[in-house]
């Protein structure tokens, strides 16, 4: 990110000095460039700071009770736990942590069980420049930030119904390379149940394949996360 792209970042004009006490903000985002543009953009306020930086779900469990951050940027698809699973992982011990969870895209809210955990606020990524740093301060005088095009996404994720115990025997069945007809023998059902409850699965999560279905699942907490 350039010089400029961080201060078309900055947005809005720094606040009065006569501000008491800073806002200070951890920046959980795995993305350099656009860490240090947020960093830029904050630091550049009179009335907020960064007072830490992570790139992954460890780095972010492992800093936040040092830190004690106002509010907490985090990337919706860290690596590891993810951002759903990290921001759980937070709130096991600081449960009152407040979080303002970054999208690339709207869509990336359907690969994430994110109706599993309360947040304060929303934003893509594409529009931090117009509406992060108006973000924080709402979200600092106890508001609540969903852009629109988020909040369309949100209200069709409530819409997804769970999956299964059967669904998720077979998914696990699937992420054992197990065939159709192995699996079929093992639950003692037909082929053709096996794949009507597979049709049902990539319905319900939305995915385009058995893969894509397995990464869903696996973000969503129905199947253990994939060994490195």
């Amino acid at each position: 990110m350039s010089k400029d792209d961080c201060q078309r970042l900055s947005g809005i004009p720094a606040a009065s000095d006569s501000a008491s006490r800073k806002i200070r903000i951890f920046c959980v985002e795995q993305n350099p460039l656009l860490r240090d543009g947020i960093s830029y953009a904050v630091n550049g306020q009179s009335d907020l700071e960064v007072v830490g930086e992570a790139t992954s779900a460890e780095e972010a469990t492992a800093a936040y009770s040092g830190l004690r951050p106002d509010l907490t940027l985090i990337d919706l698809n860290l690596p590891g736990l993810g951002g759903v699973g990290t921001i759980r992982s937070i709130r096991k011990n600081f449960p009152t942590a407040k979080f303002l969870l970054l999208t690339t895209y709207a869509d990336d809210l359907l690969s994430q069980d994110v109706s599993a955990v309360s947040v304060e606020g929303y934003l893509s990524k594409h529009i931090l420049r117009t509406d992060l740093l108006p973000a924080i301060r709402t979200i600092s005088d106890g508001g609540r930030v969903v852009p629109f095009e988020i909040a369309a996404q949100l209200s069709s994720l409530m819409g997804v119904r769970m999956l299964t115990a059967r669904e998720i025997e077979i998914l696990r069945l699937v992420d054992q390379n197990k065939t159709r007809a192995s699996i079929a023998t093992s639950l003692a059902i037909s082929e053709e149940i096996v794949a009507a409850h597979i049709r049902n699965i990539l319905q319900r999560l939305h995915a385009t394949d058995a893969q894509h279905a397995l990464t869903i699942a696996r973000n969503r907490g129905h199947l253990e996360p994939q060994q490195r």
